[in-house]
């Protein structure tokens, strides 16, 4: 029996099994692929917002990682491979026992506990047990299966778009910095309407009409140009999102590469192992964080996490903060303890919380935080 199973390896996972662990307890970190970083790394995003006054791992990340960091906000572009690796080494090192290529698809709940969980790996199926589960999967899918109650997108059921991300090669930073986003001579906003001109002039009209071009480092890019719409959680629209992604990625890239010049060399080097899902199955937790609580600036004594990113809510046109002017709030413990099942905690974009609420804490400052916090309560509590 392990102390603590920890579901998914993204952002939330990694932080916390690495804090667990590093706090003396004995873990075993589920990832459904052969990677860790999640959506920053297994969608090609290579970046990490809300980073600001973050202490501890999102400041070792950046310190160790970060190729090109914003002064004002301390958010980061880092290289994914690097990343992959980055976390891999750390959470060997710290004793975290790693199972690729397995995917939770089941738990046996007993007196409001789960007494163990199913996972389907190349060998088969397997049965595990812990102490204490956490669910890091973002879609709340080791919650979902235990029969906890969740929430999913606004009142009419509609949730944020996916977006197919990639990364490029072929053109020049400082040819092609006006119609990049995260240049210093160039305004965010500036770099994304004249790459959006740039690709009509070359008759092609992206679902996102806040195309963004990110420099990484020497060669490498990131290119945002894909909204897919449907529900993150199905697999028929998961499978056909991914398909519709590439081929509008490679579509865009050879509409570029059409008006020759600057663009003539540019190609794509990566595609998404995983298309990115901003949200899933918000899991009904002990407290719920809401938008009042964005206003209010809210102070809880158990905080895990103070997050500051503004309501950033996803559309046909582009994204909108709905009108919400967020004051640095603070995410509590209990809004990563759930309501219905008693050894079950969740961090990173499935916790408790409102749809425009998620809409700001979901962004992976704040998720590495909550399970670097959350990792140490458990080592200190299990």
């Amino acid at each position: 029996m392990y102390d603590i199973i920890v579901c998914g390896g993204g952002s939330a996972g990694v932080s916390t099994a690495l804090f667990a662990a590093e706090g003396g307890k004995k873990v075993l970190l589920i990832e459904q692929f052969g990677e860790l970083g999640g959506i920053i790394t297994s969608d090609c995003l290579g970046y990490v917002m809300d980073a600001l006054d973050k202490k501890g791992f999102v400041e070792e990340l950046r310190d160790n990682l970060g190729t090109v960091i914003v002064p004002e906000s301390q958010n980061f572009k880092f290289d994914t491979e690097q990343m992959k690796y980055y976390l891999e080494r750390r959470l060997i090192d710290a004793g975290v026992e790693i199972m690729y290529f397995t995917k939770v698809c089941g738990a046996e709940v007993e007196d409001g506990s789960i007494k163990s969980i199913r996972v389907m790996h190349k060998s088969g199926m397997e049965s595990l047990t812990a102490k204490v589960y956490v669910d890091c999967t973002g879609d709340g899918d080791l919650g979902c299966f235990a029969g906890c109650g969740f929430d999913f997108g606004n009142d009419d059921g509609e949730g944020q778009p996916m977006s197919y991300l990639a990364l490029v090669t072929g053109v020049d930073r400082e040819e092609v910095k006006e119609y990049t986003n995260n240049h210093p001579d160039v305004p965010n906003q500036v770099g994304k309407k004249n790459l959006l001109a740039e690709l009509a002039k070359a008759n092609f009209v992206p679902t996102y009409l806040q195309p963004s071009l990110s420099y990484i480092r020497d060669g490498v890019f990131n290119f945002g140009i894909n909204h897919q719409y449907g529900r993150g959680i199905d697999h028929k629209t998961l499978t056909q999102a991914t398909i519709e992604g590439r081929h509008e990625v490679f579509r865009a890239v050879e509409a570029l590469r059409s008006l020759g010049g600057k663009w003539r060399n540019l190609s794509v080097i990566a595609t998404p192992t995983y298309i990115g899902i901003r949200e899933g199955r918000r899991l009904h937790g002990e407290y719920t964080v809401t938008v009042q609580d964005m206003i209010d600036g809210a102070r809880h004594s158990d905080s895990v996490c103070r997050a500051a990113f503004g309501v950033d809510l996803h559309g046909k046109t582009g994204y909108t903060s709905e009108g919400v002017s967020v004051v640095p709030y603070d995410i509590p413990l209990r809004a990563l303890k759930s309501k219905d099942i008693k050894n079950l905690y969740m961090a990173g974009r499935c916790i408790s919380g409102e749809h425009l609420a998620h809409a700001s804490y979901r962004v992976t400052g704040n998720t590495f935080t909550m399970g670097q916090n959350l990792g140490k309560y458990l080592a200190k509590n299990v």
